[in-house]
């Protein structure tokens, strides 16, 4: 079996992605300084050794035969097809990589050269983002005000628990619909709008606040007070709104019922008051009237004595 030339193993040293170089038989011709650090072995302790020793079950297992068959005239499993598969260390330890396979041109008999790039990196990358986003949303979802994010056009990107429970529609109903057409009232639609656009066109790093009604499922306006603020890319262009709203229904609902209280007992105390006084007045006209009375029932007791004149009580 013919060894590969320096210039192949110049290439092979060169890439980043691990590269291992087999014959016909699946002995391991070159292994890369890539391939040593993923998979802790020497090329001098690789080379000559079946690949397989670098397989997991059932990989290790079925690997000649797909060999033999493929040798044979049978298809090919996995040439020039890249695909995640799981490899194992030399410790034993199994991690996911993406391997990619190929025929080596010109070779008799047939070199194969694999390409294996460590995916666990960016599997737990995507994992701690996951995690990340998974946090972000908790914090979302537990504040007690509405977020809402909207594109450019006014399209939802994001809402939170809080807004859908205002709205009383289901987040897949909200996101990507039109948040002024679909949720604000008809009669705030104008405000609303205005709003937006007075923000995307100043562009503005302070919070602009306006209030206007949401529209929910069930027909019943809900009065939100908001603060809204843009949101921008890298390149520090506005893409869109962040909006954070405070439903204030049951406080004015309550204002409101306050007021109306606090009118019914002035009501109550003006009438209180005026019972009071003619209280009072009844009171100071009751004594001169009664002094007047029995000083008129005294002249006629002394007009009958004196004079003998009789007085009937009318």
């Amino acid at each position: 079996m013919p060894a590969p030339t320096p210039e192949v193993l110049a290439l092979l040293e060169a890439t980043f992605d691990a590269a291992v170089l087999i014959d016909d038989r699946g002995k391991i011709l070159a292994f890369n300084p890539s391939a040593e650090e993923m998979f802790g072995y020497r090329a001098v302790d690789a080379l000559g050794r079946n690949v397989s020793m670098l397989m997991t079950t059932p990989d290790r297992l079925q690997h000649d035969d797909h060999m033999r068959r493929y040798l044979n005239g049978g298809e090919p499993r996995i040439l020039g097809k890249g695909r995640d598969v799981r490899v194992r260390h030399r410790d034993g330890s199994e991690f996911p990589v993406f391997l990619s396979v190929g025929r080596v041109p010109r070779t008799d008999p047939p070199q194969f050269i694999g390409y294996l790039h460590d995916t666990s990196l960016r599997r737990k990358a995507l994992a701690t983002l996951e995690k990340e986003r998974h946090v972000n949303r908790l914090y979302l979802d537990l504040a007690q005000v509405m977020l809402v994010a909207t594109d450019r056009g006014g399209l939802v990107q994001l809402v939170n628990q809080r807004a859908i429970r205002v709205v009383g529609r289901p987040e897949r109903e909200i996101v990507g619909s039109n948040w002024v057409d679909g949720c604000v009232a008809p009669e705030d639609r104008s405000t609303a709008r205005n709003a937006f656009r007075q923000l995307l066109m100043t562009g503005s790093d302070e919070p602009q606040s306006s209030e206007y009604h949401v529209r929910s499922a069930d027909g019943e306006d809900r009065f939100v007070t908001w603060r809204a603020v843009a949101l921008r890319d890298a390149n520090n262009v506005v893409t869109g709104v962040m909006l954070s709203g405070e439903d204030i229904t049951d406080q004015r609902r309550a204002e409101s019922e306050a007021h109306r209280a606090l009118e019914r007992m002035n009501s109550v105390s003006r009438l209180a008051t005026m019972g009071e006084m003619a209280a009072g007045i009844s009171h100071e006209l009751n004594q001169p009237l009664a002094a007047i009375a029995n000083y008129a029932q005294a002249c006629a007791r002394l007009l009958r004595t004196i004079c003998g004149f009789h007085f009937t009580s009318d």
